[in-house]
């Protein structure tokens, strides 16, 4: 997280120095600004620009290191990669298209570069197909702050390109100190609305827990049910259990009625099976509950935990922001 603008002039100017120069040659800055202030007559002749240049004058520009120019070219060429893949963004130009529907006299993207327009015709058709993204759990207890804050967290960090930073260190030099004065109020303004949206955010993180909570309320009571249907399971197998072995003694000891006694207890033998498959079910029904809120149970600590590490970045960004000292 960077560090943000401090509301004193001097402290701002620090900082611009700090990111343009090395640390060793931030000091010696310093001591030179301050043992030499030479003020410039404000002639309309010698208005400095952003550029540091001063328009009217035969001076030439100040001529960087070479090896300082190849740098600035790698860190910008670098950088502009990474945010050219981070900038994109799907379109619906890269939807699947269905060639069939479209018609021959729809005006083409090629057409449209040259700057005429073709004339008027039937537009023609796009048609997306369903996406094929796996569908998630539905287990799983919100999707809302899974990856941390979205103003404070990791994902909140900017590229800012070091031309950037030195540009704002030449416009920095040449303004007054009642416009830095101006300047600073309007960033303590923006400061201020920015802690409003992180407060509303912090709501929104309490909301996305308290919903998380109630689903796992909900997969608790579905597995209560579950384990009342497995004791029911077990007393009515053991009840057939127990049925089917005095039906056996019966069968053996009364040799006589063979007959009627074999088919009772076959009988019996099939009601066993019976409930053995269905304790079986609803074991493996059981089981499913268990690992569903196994899960749910873990997603729900990474959620709290991510939460209260946001809580804290987010009161001490606050804290920076409004001019707080913790």
């Amino acid at each position: 997280m960077e560090r943000v603008l401090s509301s004193t002039p001097s402290e701002k100017t620090q900082y611009f120095d700090a990111l343009q120069y090395p640390a060793e040659n931030v000091d010696i800055k310093q001591s030179n600004s301050q043992g030499q202030n030479v003020s410039m007559p404000k002639k309309s002749g010698n208005t400095p620009t952003p550029n540091g240049n001063i328009p009217g004058s035969n001076a030439s520009p100040p001529k960087e290191d070479l090896g300082t120019e190849d740098s600035h070219l790698e860190f910008t060429k670098h950088h502009g990669e990474n945010h050219s893949d981070r900038s994109r963004s799907p379109s619906i130009q890269s939807l699947p298209v269905c060639m069939e529907d479209i018609d021959e006299d729809a005006p083409s993207a090629h057409s449209m570069e040259g700057g005429h327009t073709p004339p008027l015709g039937r537009k023609a058709s796009v048609r997306t197909t369903r996406s094929n993204r796996t569908t998630r759990s539905v287990a799983e207890a919100t999707a809302a702050f899974q990856s941390g804050s979205v103003l404070t967290g990791p994902n909140a960090e900017p590229d800012i390109d070091e031309g950037v930073v030195q540009r704002g260190v030449i416009a920095e030099r040449s303004l007054s100190k009642k416009q830095k004065e101006k300047i600073i109020k309007d960033e303590k303004r923006e400061s201020k609305c920015f802690s409003k949206l992180l407060k509303t955010e912090s709501k929104l993180e309490k909301a996305a827990l308290a919903r998380a909570l109630k689903s796992l309320a909900a997969l608790q009571d579905l597995h209560k049910a579950a384990c009342k249907l497995e004791t029911r399971a077990e007393a009515a197998h053991s009840k057939s259990l127990l049925a089917a072995q005095q039906a056996e003694s019966t069968f053996l000891e009364v040799r006589a009625r063979a007959e009627e006694e074999h088919a009772r207890w076959e009988g019996k033998q099939v009601e066993v099976k019976a409930q053995e498959e269905r304790l079986e079910a609803e074991r493996e029904i059981v089981r499913e509950m268990e690992d569903r809120m196994a899960e749910c149970a873990r997603e729900i600590e990474k959620l709290r935990i991510v939460k209260a590490t946001d809580e804290r970045e987010r009161e001490a960004k606050m804290a920076e922001m409004m001019g707080k000292k913790t």
